[in-house]
């Protein structure tokens, strides 16, 4: 379960990391407060 949702945060935070391109290098940390 949780590697689905990781899987789909993976997804869309590569679509909005890439949208933004700014925060992509600190992706991992700053994709929750984003979604948030």
């Amino acid at each position: 379960m949780r590697a689905l949702a990781l899987g789909l945060t993976l997804l869309t935070g590569s679509v909005t990391a890439a949208d933004l391109g700014t925060w992509g290098d600190l992706w991992p940390v700053a994709e929750p407060d984003m979604l948030t």
